[in-house]
């Protein structure tokens, strides 16, 4: 075999999938991919495993548009979308919020002497 082993078909249906529920364009859906790690799990790239990347996008959507089965394709993957609403998935905007645990060296008994003098903490967002 000569060149690179091809990618798996489930990644690029999958691509192809974020692309069309969110309207990205082949680069866009590279970029989105390698910077949102949900639709990294998504596509089955976890662990730094590497992107497909537009260029195999692109094959892939020409192949299918010489064929005449872009248009099918794309009713099929709305069809992918409409079977997944009925079953409760919702589709939208992915939001994520760092929420990471941090240790921090807090002198008490220096907030304590503060509160005792009635006086303000240092961090005004502070409890």
């Amino acid at each position: 075999m000569v060149g690179r082993p091809p990618f798996d078909p489930a990644l690029v249906l999958k691509a192809e999938l974020i692309s069309f529920l969110y309207n990205l364009s082949v680069r866009q859906v590279e970029v989105y991919i390698n910077e949102n790690l949900p639709a990294e799990y998504f596509v089955g790239l976890a662990g730094g495993s590497e992107n497909a990347g537009h260029s195999v996008l692109i094959i892939f959507r020409e192949r299918l548009l010489r064929r005449g089965k872009l248009i099918l394709f794309e009713e099929m993957l709305a069809e992918i979308i409409q079977i997944e609403q009925q079953k409760g998935v919702q589709f939208g905007l992915i939001q994520i919020v760092d929420s990471v645990h941090s240790v921090a060296n807090v002198n008490t008994a220096k907030k304590t002497q503060r509160q005792t003098k009635d006086k303000e903490p240092h961090d005004s967002n502070a409890p």
